[in-house]
């Protein structure tokens, strides 16, 4: 759900973003993000325009927000909906692709 909502926000912005996806008990990727940012958490957001690399989505969406939304608002309901919309799927598949 968390990285659905930095997925959702670029969207928004209309942004171009490169996904690497990480699955739970796969080091497909992970050891990449833990390279580059010394943590393999999720979401991980490496900006190559400005160097900035950021984990937690709150921060990312503030980032993005601040750095390409060009005076755009965060859309409403937007962290609460991303939570609900994107805890259903997880709930659904009992957990799996957690991580």
């Amino acid at each position: 759900p968390f990285c659905r909502r930095v997925r959702e926000l670029a969207t928004f912005l209309d942004l171009e973003l490169e996904v690497y996806p990480c699955p739970k008990g796969s080091t497909r990727n992970r050891n990449e993000v833990l390279r580059a940012g010394g943590k393999e958490l999720f979401p991980f957001l490496h900006d190559l325009n400005t160097g900035t690399m950021l984990y937690e989505s709150a921060d990312i969406v503030k980032y993005l927000l601040n750095t390409y939304g060009e005076g755009a608002e965060l859309p409403p309901l937007l962290l609460e909906s991303t939570l609900i919309t994107g805890w259903m799927p997880t709930l659904l598949r009992g957990g799996r692709g957690i991580g």
